[in-house]
C-alpha cells in the first residue's frame, strides 16, 4: 500500500456525515476552514450545526430508509489531531415515504470555488434517491433539484457557525504539488440533474 503523507493544515477540519441504510454506512465528507484556528469547543459547534442542517434540510430529500447516526470532526493537524464525535441518538430519519433507488444511485451537488479544474471543486451526494423524484430518462425532477440547491446553498451561505467556511482541501499525494495541504474557499454550487452511480455503495463494495 502506498504511504501517503498525512494531511496537514491546522486551519482545516474534515467533517464526516455518517448515515445508515440497513446494515450499511453512507458517508458524505467535506472540509471546513476556521481562520482563527480550531479547539474542541469550535469543533463541537460545527458538529451541532451540521446535525441541525441535516435535520432541517437534508432529511426532507431522503427516504425513511436513510438515517443520520453520527457526525465526526477531525482537525488536520498531525501535531495536535483534535477529534470530536457527535452520536445522533436517536438517529434522525429521512421523511420521504415510498421506495428509494438502489444505494449506488446518487444525486450530486458540486461545490465550486470560482476557479477552473477538478482540483478546485468538490462533490456531495444524496444516496438512494426516492423513485418518485426520478424521471423516465434517468434525470432528477425539478422539485428534487430545487431541494438540492437549498441543501448545498445553506451549507455554503448560512448554516455553519460564524467564522467557519466550507472549503476544498488539497490533500498531499506521493508526488509533491504546489497546492499540497492548502485550501480554496467554496463560494457557489452546481446541482446536477443527471443521476450518478457509485458502485462502491453496493453491498460488499465498501461505503
Amino acid at each position: 500500500m502506498a504511504n501517503y503523507p498525512p494531511p496537514n493544515n491546522p486551519l482545516v477540519c474534515k467533517v464526516a456525515v455518517i448515515m445508515a441504510r440497513d446494515s450499511r454506512q453512507i458517508i458524505n465528507t467535506f472540509h471546513v476552514v476556521r481562520a482563527a484556528g480550531w479547539n474542541l469547543a469550535a469543533m463541537q459547534d460545527l458538529a451541532l450545526a451540521v446535525k441541525g442542517w441535516w435535520d432541517a434540510l437534508y432529511k426532507q430529500y431522503v427516504t425513511n430508509a436513510i438515517s443520520l447516526v453520527q457526525i465526526q470532526i477531525r482537525q488536520l493537524n498531525p501535531l495536535l489531531p483534535l477529534a470530536y464525535d457527535l452520536p445522533v441518538t436517536p438517529p434522525i430519519v429521512g421523511i420521504l415515504a415510498g421506495t428509494e433507488e438502489a444505494a449506488n444511485v446518487t444525486a450530486t451537488m458540486s461545490e465550486r470555488t470560482g476557479l477552473a479544474g477538478k482540483a478546485y471543486r468538490g462533490r456531495m451526494y444524496i444516496a438512494g434517491v426516492a423513485e418518485n423524484y426520478v424521471n423516465a430518462n434517468d434525470t432528477i425532477s425539478s422539485v428534487f433539484l430545487a431541494g438540492m440547491a437549498l441543501i448545498i446553498g445553506a451549507l455554503i451561505n448560512n448554516d455553519l457557525p460564524a467564522g467557519q467556511v466550507l472549503a476544498i482541501f488539497h490533500r498531499p499525494g506521493l508526488v509533491p504539488k504546489p497546492l499540497d495541504n492548502q485550501y480554496t474557499l467554496v463560494n457557489s454550487y452546481v446541482t446536477e440533474n443527471i443521476l450518478d452511480s457509485q458502485r462502491r455503495r453496493l453491498p460488499g463494495r465498501g461505503r
